[in-house]
Formats: C-alpha cells, sequence, structure tokens
C-alpha cells in the first residue's frame, strides 16, 4: 500500500514538472515573438511607418506585456509622430498618453516614461502635472532636466518663486540655458497678460 502511494506522488510529481515545463516553454515563447515585435518596431523598417510600427507594438503588448521599453518606444513615437490635420494629432497624442501610461505601471522609475506622461498631464492639468512631477523627484532627485520640468510647470502656472527655486538645482547642468529660456517666456506672456493697472 505504501509502494502504491509513492507511485501516485511520483506520478502526479512529475505531470505537475510536465505541465510546468509546457508552461514555461509556452511563456519563453510568447516572450521572444513579443521582444522581436518591439525590436521590428523600433530597429526595422516598420520605424518609417507610424502604423505598421504601432501595430508591432501592439502584437508584443499582446504577447509579452512586461516589456516597458515597448511602452516607452510607442508613447514617443506616437507623440512626435507628423500629422496632417487636428483630429490625426489627437488621435496620436491619446495613443501615446495611453503608451504611457502602461509604461509607468510597469516601471515607475523609468524617466522617458515619466517625462511623457507627464507632459501628457501638462497638457491638461498643471497642477496634476506638478503633483506627478514632484513624486518622480523623490524617486529620482539629481537629474537637473527634472528640475527644469518642474520650473517649467511652475512658471506656466504663474507661480514663479517656486520655478525660480527648481532651477536651482539645473545651475550648471546643460539643461540651465533651456529651462530659464522657457521659463522667461512664461513670465513674459504673464505680464503681458496683466491688466495695465495691475502691471509693475
Amino acid at each position: 500500500m505504501v509502494e502504491k502511494s509513492e507511485s501516485r506522488i511520483l506520478r502526479l510529481g512529475g505531470f505537475v514538472l510536465f505541465l510546468a515545463s509546457i508552461a514555461a516553454c509556452l511563456y519563453a515563447i510568447c516572450a521572444e515573438i513579443g521582444n522581436a515585435s518591439y525590436a521590428w518596431a523600433k530597429f526595422g523598417s516598420a520605424r518609417l511607418d507610424l502604423d505598421r510600427s504601432m501595430r508591432l507594438c501592439d502584437r508584443a503588448w499582446r504577447f509579452y506585456p512586461r516589456n516597458y521599453f515597448t511602452c516607452s518606444y510607442a508613447a514617443e513615437a506616437t507623440f512626435h509622430a507628423p500629422s496632417g490635420n487636428a483630429t490625426e494629432k489627437e488621435k496620436n497624442l491619446v495613443r501615446s498618453k495611453r503608451w504611457a501610461l502602461r509604461g509607468i505601471r510597469l516601471n515607475r522609475y523609468s524617466r522617458p516614461l515619466n517625462l511623457r506622461w507627464v507632459a501628457h498631464l501638462g497638457r491638461e492639468d498643471l497642477s496634476l502635472a506638478i503633483r506627478h512631477m514632484r513624486q518622480y523627484l523623490e524617486l529620482n532627485f539629481w537629474h537637473p532636466y527634472n528640475h527644469v520640468v518642474m520650473a517649467e510647470f511652475h512658471a506656466e502656472a504663474g507661480d514663479f518663486d517656486r520655478a525660480d527655486q527648481s532651477m536651482y538645482w539645473a545651475e550648471g547642468s546643460e539643461y540651465q540655458r533651456r529651462g530659464w529660456r522657457q521659463v522667461n517666456r512664461a513670465k513674459h506672456r504673464y505680464l503681458e497678460n496683466l491688466p495695465a493697472s495691475s502691471a509693475p
């Protein structure tokens, strides 16, 4: 009786290992298809055709929704895609936002994904963009460009004291000139829109 019980356990264990090996093989195949589709979209001839490239990214996501590089590439490609009209532009921006959010859910530390996501937020709600950027700075404080982005958002919101404080952390960096240019432009627009009686 004991031997029969042990034999059943061994057979069951072998069957479980067999199923696990099949699952592992299927996972590896799906991951390979997903990663290959991403590579074809970004580095192959498909990169010259946005729709074809995005179809490959969609396939990469279906087969292997763990590669945040797919999301990062797709978010950037659709954001910067040339468009012939406003409808097409808005369609691409919606796609870019969706890909950026997918990527951040996979990797909240990724700079490209966070910067693309916050750019979308900045188009819709500056307070949300500032809130998200503040949270991201807790994860990646020391990159000067992050502070330039924060300074630009503060300046667009009319909070020039905080914009200047953010720019302090970008002093001496290659991004300093760009940051001050954007902040000063925002100040200029702000002063232009002030009523004459309120202007300094």
